[in-house]
Protein backbone atom coordinates (compact mmCIF):
# COMPACT_ATOMS: atom_id res chain seq x y z
CA UNK A 1 0.00 0.00 0.00
CA UNK A 2 1.41 3.39 -1.03
CA UNK A 3 1.62 6.41 1.24
CA UNK A 4 -1.23 8.00 -0.74
CA UNK A 5 -3.39 4.88 -0.25
CA UNK A 6 -2.83 5.08 3.49
CA UNK A 7 -3.69 8.77 3.70
CA UNK A 8 -6.87 8.36 1.65
CA UNK A 9 -7.95 5.32 3.65
CA UNK A 10 -7.52 7.37 6.82
CA UNK A 11 -9.51 10.24 5.25
CA UNK A 12 -12.38 7.89 4.33
CA UNK A 13 -12.50 6.46 7.86
CA UNK A 14 -12.54 9.99 9.28
CA UNK A 15 -15.40 10.95 6.94
CA UNK A 16 -17.41 7.91 8.03
CA UNK A 17 -16.86 8.89 11.67
CA UNK A 18 -18.04 12.46 10.95
CA UNK A 19 -21.19 11.16 9.25
CA UNK A 20 -22.43 9.75 12.59
CA UNK A 21 -23.07 13.32 13.72
CA UNK A 22 -25.48 14.06 10.88
CA UNK A 23 -29.02 15.03 11.82
CA UNK A 24 -30.15 13.93 8.39
CA UNK A 25 -28.53 12.42 5.29
CA UNK A 26 -25.33 10.95 6.79
CA UNK A 27 -24.30 9.71 3.32
CA UNK A 28 -24.15 13.31 2.09
CA UNK A 29 -22.01 14.36 5.05
CA UNK A 30 -19.65 11.40 4.57
CA UNK A 31 -19.22 12.23 0.89
CA UNK A 32 -18.67 15.91 1.64
CA UNK A 33 -16.02 15.29 4.29
CA UNK A 34 -14.28 12.62 2.21
CA UNK A 35 -14.02 15.06 -0.70
CA UNK A 36 -12.66 17.81 1.56
CA UNK A 37 -10.05 15.52 3.11
CA UNK A 38 -8.83 14.11 -0.23
CA UNK A 39 -8.51 17.62 -1.69
CA UNK A 40 -6.57 18.66 1.41
CA UNK A 41 -4.17 15.72 0.95
CA UNK A 42 -3.50 16.69 -2.66
CA UNK A 43 -2.96 20.35 -1.85
CA UNK A 44 -0.57 19.56 1.00
CA UNK A 45 1.38 17.17 -1.24
CA UNK A 46 1.82 19.81 -3.94
CA UNK A 47 2.72 22.49 -1.43
CA UNK A 48 5.60 20.42 -0.06
CA UNK A 49 6.90 18.33 -2.97
CA UNK A 50 7.63 18.62 -6.68
CA UNK A 51 5.51 16.54 -9.08
CA UNK A 52 8.47 14.27 -9.89
CA UNK A 53 8.69 13.31 -6.21
CA UNK A 54 4.98 12.45 -6.11
CA UNK A 55 4.63 10.64 -9.42
CA UNK A 56 5.43 7.07 -8.31
CA UNK A 57 3.05 6.99 -5.34
CA UNK A 58 0.21 8.60 -7.33
CA UNK A 59 0.81 6.23 -10.23
CA UNK A 60 0.77 3.28 -7.82
CA UNK A 61 -2.57 4.51 -6.49
CA UNK A 62 -4.30 5.13 -9.84
CA UNK A 63 -3.03 2.05 -11.66
CA UNK A 64 -5.15 -0.08 -9.32
CA UNK A 65 -8.35 1.76 -10.26
CA UNK A 66 -10.79 0.65 -12.94
CA UNK A 67 -11.57 3.27 -15.59
CA UNK A 68 -14.55 2.85 -17.97
CA UNK A 69 -14.02 3.81 -21.60
CA UNK A 70 -15.97 5.76 -24.20
CA UNK A 71 -15.84 4.53 -27.80
CA UNK A 72 -15.44 7.25 -30.42
CA UNK A 73 -16.46 5.87 -33.79
CA UNK A 74 -14.63 6.43 -37.05
CA UNK A 75 -16.15 9.46 -38.77
CA UNK A 76 -17.80 10.80 -35.59
CA UNK A 77 -17.76 14.61 -35.59
CA UNK A 78 -16.88 17.18 -32.94
CA UNK A 79 -16.19 20.91 -32.76
CA UNK A 80 -13.20 23.07 -31.98
CA UNK A 81 -13.28 26.82 -31.33
CA UNK A 82 -10.67 29.54 -31.59
CA UNK A 83 -11.46 33.10 -30.58
CA UNK A 84 -11.10 35.59 -33.42
CA UNK A 85 -10.90 35.47 -37.20
CA UNK A 86 -8.60 36.08 -40.15
CA UNK A 87 -8.56 39.28 -42.20
CA UNK A 88 -7.25 39.01 -45.77
CA UNK A 89 -6.87 41.82 -48.29
CA UNK A 90 -7.77 41.62 -51.94
CA UNK A 91 -9.98 43.20 -54.54
CA UNK A 92 -13.46 42.81 -55.95
CA UNK A 93 -13.04 43.95 -59.54
CA UNK A 94 -11.41 47.37 -59.06
CA UNK A 95 -12.47 47.83 -55.45
CA UNK A 96 -10.16 47.12 -52.53
CA UNK A 97 -11.74 44.68 -50.12
CA UNK A 98 -11.12 43.18 -46.68
CA UNK A 99 -12.12 39.52 -46.61
CA UNK A 100 -13.29 38.39 -43.18
CA UNK A 101 -12.64 34.66 -42.81
CA UNK A 102 -12.77 32.13 -39.98
CA UNK A 103 -9.51 30.52 -38.97
CA UNK A 104 -9.20 27.46 -41.18
CA UNK A 105 -6.91 24.55 -41.95
CA UNK A 106 -3.72 24.68 -39.88
CA UNK A 107 -5.01 27.75 -38.02
CA UNK A 108 -7.91 25.85 -36.40
CA UNK A 109 -6.16 22.58 -35.50
CA UNK A 110 -4.20 21.98 -32.29
CA UNK A 111 -1.34 24.50 -32.07
CA UNK A 112 2.22 23.28 -32.60
CA UNK A 113 4.04 22.41 -29.35
CA UNK A 114 6.23 25.52 -29.54
CA UNK A 115 3.13 27.76 -29.43
CA UNK A 116 1.06 25.70 -26.96
CA UNK A 117 0.18 27.52 -23.77
CA UNK A 118 -0.76 25.73 -20.54
CA UNK A 119 -4.22 24.16 -20.48
CA UNK A 120 -6.28 22.01 -18.16
CA UNK A 121 -4.60 18.80 -19.25
CA UNK A 122 -1.41 19.99 -20.96
CA UNK A 123 1.70 21.79 -19.84
CA UNK A 124 3.03 24.70 -21.87
CA UNK A 125 4.88 23.30 -24.89
CA UNK A 126 2.71 20.16 -25.04
CA UNK A 127 0.10 20.08 -27.81
CA UNK A 128 -3.18 18.21 -27.23
CA UNK A 129 -6.44 18.56 -29.15
CA UNK A 130 -9.47 19.85 -27.21
CA UNK A 131 -12.88 19.19 -28.79
CA UNK A 132 -16.54 19.45 -27.78
CA UNK A 133 -19.68 17.63 -28.88
CA UNK A 134 -21.70 20.89 -29.23
CA UNK A 135 -20.98 24.25 -30.79
CA UNK A 136 -22.19 26.12 -27.71
CA UNK A 137 -19.95 23.98 -25.51
CA UNK A 138 -16.73 24.78 -27.34
CA UNK A 139 -17.72 28.48 -27.40
CA UNK A 140 -18.13 28.39 -23.62
CA UNK A 141 -14.81 26.56 -23.17
CA UNK A 142 -12.89 29.41 -24.82
CA UNK A 143 -14.82 31.92 -22.62
CA UNK A 144 -16.26 33.78 -25.62
CA UNK A 145 -17.57 37.22 -24.69
CA UNK A 146 -20.82 38.73 -25.97
CA UNK A 147 -20.31 40.11 -29.48
CA UNK A 148 -16.87 38.57 -29.86
CA UNK A 149 -16.17 36.62 -33.06
CA UNK A 150 -15.21 32.97 -32.86
CA UNK A 151 -14.02 30.53 -35.52
CA UNK A 152 -15.37 26.99 -35.23
CA UNK A 153 -14.28 24.00 -37.25
CA UNK A 154 -15.69 20.49 -37.50
CA UNK A 155 -13.35 17.59 -36.74
CA UNK A 156 -13.91 13.94 -37.53
CA UNK A 157 -12.33 10.90 -35.97
CA UNK A 158 -9.99 9.21 -38.48
CA UNK A 159 -10.35 5.79 -36.86
CA UNK A 160 -12.18 4.47 -33.82
CA UNK A 161 -10.51 5.16 -30.48
CA UNK A 162 -11.34 4.50 -26.83
CA UNK A 163 -11.10 7.31 -24.27
CA UNK A 164 -11.26 7.19 -20.49
CA UNK A 165 -14.89 8.05 -19.72
CA UNK A 166 -14.89 10.25 -16.63
CA UNK A 167 -18.67 10.69 -16.97
CA UNK A 168 -19.28 6.99 -16.36
CA UNK A 169 -17.69 7.02 -12.90
CA UNK A 170 -20.60 7.24 -10.46
CA UNK A 171 -21.52 6.04 -6.97
CA UNK A 172 -17.87 6.21 -5.91
CA UNK A 173 -17.29 9.46 -4.04
CA UNK A 174 -13.57 8.77 -3.78
CA UNK A 175 -13.18 8.75 -7.58
CA UNK A 176 -15.80 11.48 -8.00
CA UNK A 177 -13.55 13.72 -5.90
CA UNK A 178 -10.65 13.12 -8.29
CA UNK A 179 -12.90 14.01 -11.24
CA UNK A 180 -13.94 17.18 -9.41
CA UNK A 181 -10.26 18.06 -8.95
CA UNK A 182 -9.57 17.38 -12.63
CA UNK A 183 -12.47 19.41 -13.98
CA UNK A 184 -12.66 22.24 -11.41
CA UNK A 185 -13.15 25.69 -12.96
CA UNK A 186 -9.86 27.58 -13.20
CA UNK A 187 -9.88 31.38 -13.19
CA UNK A 188 -7.23 34.08 -13.25
CA UNK A 189 -6.47 33.92 -9.54
CA UNK A 190 -6.17 30.13 -9.29
CA UNK A 191 -4.18 29.27 -12.43
CA UNK A 192 -1.84 27.27 -10.21
CA UNK A 193 -4.54 24.57 -10.13
CA UNK A 194 -3.35 23.63 -13.61
CA UNK A 195 -0.20 22.26 -11.93
CA UNK A 196 -2.40 19.61 -10.31
CA UNK A 197 -4.62 18.86 -13.32
CA UNK A 198 -1.57 18.60 -15.61
CA UNK A 199 0.04 16.15 -13.20
CA UNK A 200 -3.07 13.96 -12.95
CA UNK A 201 -3.40 14.09 -16.74
CA UNK A 202 0.10 12.59 -17.05
CA UNK A 203 -0.95 9.76 -14.74
CA UNK A 204 -4.12 9.05 -16.74
CA UNK A 205 -2.19 9.19 -20.01
CA UNK A 206 -0.12 6.22 -18.80
CA UNK A 207 -3.40 4.33 -18.30
CA UNK A 208 -4.93 5.34 -21.65
CA UNK A 209 -2.78 7.28 -24.10
CA UNK A 210 -5.71 8.27 -26.34
CA UNK A 211 -7.38 10.83 -24.08
CA UNK A 212 -10.34 11.67 -21.84
CA UNK A 213 -14.09 12.16 -22.26
CA UNK A 214 -15.60 14.48 -19.63
CA UNK A 215 -18.48 16.85 -18.90
CA UNK A 216 -17.96 20.53 -19.54
CA UNK A 217 -18.00 22.69 -16.41
CA UNK A 218 -18.67 25.78 -18.54
CA UNK A 219 -21.79 24.65 -20.41
CA UNK A 220 -24.01 21.69 -21.20
CA UNK A 221 -22.25 19.09 -23.29
CA UNK A 222 -19.08 17.03 -23.23
CA UNK A 223 -15.44 17.58 -24.04
CA UNK A 224 -12.56 15.52 -25.37
CA UNK A 225 -8.90 16.02 -24.71
CA UNK A 226 -7.03 13.91 -27.25
CA UNK A 227 -3.44 13.12 -26.38
CA UNK A 228 -2.89 12.20 -30.05
CA UNK A 229 -4.12 15.16 -32.12
CA UNK A 230 -3.58 13.23 -35.36
CA UNK A 231 -6.46 10.92 -34.37
CA UNK A 232 -8.79 13.66 -35.69
CA UNK A 233 -8.79 15.76 -38.85
CA UNK A 234 -10.51 19.01 -39.65
CA UNK A 235 -13.30 18.67 -42.22
CA UNK A 236 -12.34 20.82 -45.20
CA UNK A 237 -14.45 23.97 -45.64
CA UNK A 238 -16.37 23.27 -42.38
CA UNK A 239 -14.98 26.38 -40.67
CA UNK A 240 -17.51 29.10 -39.86
CA UNK A 241 -17.67 32.33 -37.87
CA UNK A 242 -19.96 32.63 -34.85
CA UNK A 243 -20.69 35.13 -32.12
CA UNK A 244 -22.82 34.76 -29.00
CA UNK A 245 -25.76 37.07 -28.29
CA UNK A 246 -25.93 36.44 -24.57
CA UNK A 247 -24.36 34.44 -21.77
CA UNK A 248 -26.75 32.63 -19.45
CA UNK A 249 -25.89 32.03 -15.82
CA UNK A 250 -27.44 29.11 -13.98
CA UNK A 251 -27.23 29.62 -10.19
CA UNK A 252 -26.66 26.46 -8.18
CA UNK A 253 -26.68 26.54 -4.38
CA UNK A 254 -23.46 24.91 -3.17
CA UNK A 255 -23.95 25.11 0.58
CA UNK A 256 -21.80 26.82 3.18
CA UNK A 257 -20.45 26.24 6.68
CA UNK A 258 -23.85 27.04 8.23
CA UNK A 259 -25.45 24.41 6.03
CA UNK A 260 -22.69 21.90 6.84
CA UNK A 261 -22.99 22.22 10.61
CA UNK A 262 -26.79 22.32 10.55
CA UNK A 263 -26.65 18.65 9.49
CA UNK A 264 -24.87 17.66 12.73
CA UNK A 265 -26.68 16.75 15.93
CA UNK A 266 -24.18 18.54 18.17
CA UNK A 267 -22.13 21.64 17.35
CA UNK A 268 -19.32 23.04 19.50
CA UNK A 269 -17.68 26.00 17.78
CA UNK A 270 -14.77 28.10 19.00
CA UNK A 271 -12.72 31.01 17.68
CA UNK A 272 -9.55 29.02 18.42
CA UNK A 273 -7.93 27.42 15.37
CA UNK A 274 -4.91 25.20 16.02
CA UNK A 275 -3.47 25.64 12.54
CA UNK A 276 -3.65 29.45 12.72
CA UNK A 277 -2.22 29.51 16.24
CA UNK A 278 0.68 27.30 15.15
CA UNK A 279 1.42 29.65 12.24
CA UNK A 280 1.34 32.66 14.56
CA UNK A 281 3.63 30.95 17.06
CA UNK A 282 6.09 29.99 14.31
CA UNK A 283 6.14 33.61 13.09
CA UNK A 284 6.78 35.01 16.57
CA UNK A 285 9.51 32.44 17.30
CA UNK A 286 11.20 33.23 14.00
CA UNK A 287 11.00 36.97 14.73
CA UNK A 288 12.69 36.41 18.09
CA UNK A 289 15.53 34.47 16.44
CA UNK A 290 15.78 37.15 13.75
CA UNK A 291 16.05 39.91 16.36
CA UNK A 292 18.77 37.96 18.18
CA UNK A 293 20.67 37.56 14.91
CA UNK A 294 20.44 41.32 14.19
CA UNK A 295 21.67 42.13 17.71
CA UNK A 296 24.64 39.81 17.22
CA UNK A 297 25.52 41.59 13.96
CA UNK A 298 25.82 44.99 15.69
Amino acid sequence: MSRLDEKIEKALLLAKAYSKYAIRDPAYLEKYYAGCEIKKIVEQDFMSKNPSELFDEYWDYFMKKQFPTKKIRKGQRFYRARVGNMLEYGADDDLNEEFVLPYYGNEIIAPPPLLSSVGRFNKAGISYLYLADRIETCMAEVHLQVGQLCSIGVFRCKKGINLIDLNAITNDFEMETWIDILTQPVYGNNQNRYNITNFLSEILQKINDNGLWYKSVQSKGNNIVCYKPDAFEVVSFSEKLYRTKQIRYEPVYVGDSIDKYSKREEVHLSAYNEKIEEQREETVNYMEDWISFRKAEK
